[in-house]
């Protein structure tokens, strides 16, 4: 989610690194709608155009969880450009909600699964500089 000249990203409270809104798809659930009800669930807002970006699915991005169950993960991000600040409403799942210039973004301590869309959101943000 992009506005002004930042991405948003959120704290998360359960290891207080960086993160981009999202998570896990529900059974039969399409990714776009995925991605629509997890950021509903994390900042409080709805209703956004959002816009396929990229699927990040290299097979050899595997997730292994605490319960013991050993996936391979796939990432589809979606973007949306905001045309007013949003009132943001912090979930459970995260302590802080902010928007991150590009310089900001690659300082950042951020969840190492999310690299790779640090990189892509990066390359958005400096394409709307232009």
């Amino acid at each position: 989610m992009f506005w002004r000249d930042g991405v948003l990203l959120e704290k998360r409270s359960d290891n207080g690194q960086w993160s981009f809104p999202g998570g896990s798809a529900e059974p039969n659930e399409r990714p776009k709608d995925c991605a629509a009800r997890e950021l509903e669930e994390e900042t409080g807002l709805s209703g956004l155009d959002l816009q396929f970006v990229k699927l990040f699915d290299d097979p050899g991005t595997i997730g292994a969880y605490d319960d013991g169950n050993v996936v391979q993960t796939h990432v589809s991000v979606f973007k949306t450009r905001l045309s007013a600040e949003p009132q943001l409403r912090i979930s459970a799942e995260s302590t802080k909600l902010t928007f991150h210039s590009a310089t900001a973004l690659t300082k950042l301590d951020l969840a190492p699964s999310h690299n790779p869309i640090r990189k892509l959101a990066t390359k958005l943000l400096a394409k709307a500089d232009k």
